[in-house]
């Protein structure tokens, strides 16, 4: 190899150097395998415990349409009581003038609120 070609020599003390024999090659596929074998176990573990957490999870659109029924119902609600306190005023007034408690002026700047 003094002039930079490969011998015959020279392949052959590599492959003496490096060469794998059969059953090494063989034990090692075989504590690859059982290697994988073993990954399989965790991952088969692993979706077996975030299999039910994926059924319990809130997506965005669930919690997007959780909050708008919310809020309709607040707004419903705020609705109702304005339209209480609107009845409560009117019966209010109609008590006050029928009593003849105040002057007509004042329960006309009352029923402005109404």
């Amino acid at each position: 190899m003094a002039n930079g070609d490969i011998t015959n020599n020279d392949i052959m003390d590599f492959l003496q150097t490096n060469m794998v024999m059969r059953s090494e090659f063989a034990e090692f596929k075989e504590d690859v395998d059982k290697r994988f074998e073993s990954v399989d176990k965790r991952f088969e573990n692993l979706e077996q415990k975030v299999g039910p957490l994926e059924n319990q999870m809130v997506t965005k659109d669930y919690l997007d349409r959780k909050l708008a029924d919310l809020g309709a119902e607040i707004g419903r609600r705020i609705n109702r009581q304005a339209e209480v306190e609107m009845d409560f005023r009117k019966i209010l007034i109609d008590i006050l003038s029928r009593k003849a408690i105040l002057e007509n002026s004042d329960l006309e700047r009352l029923k402005k609120f109404v």
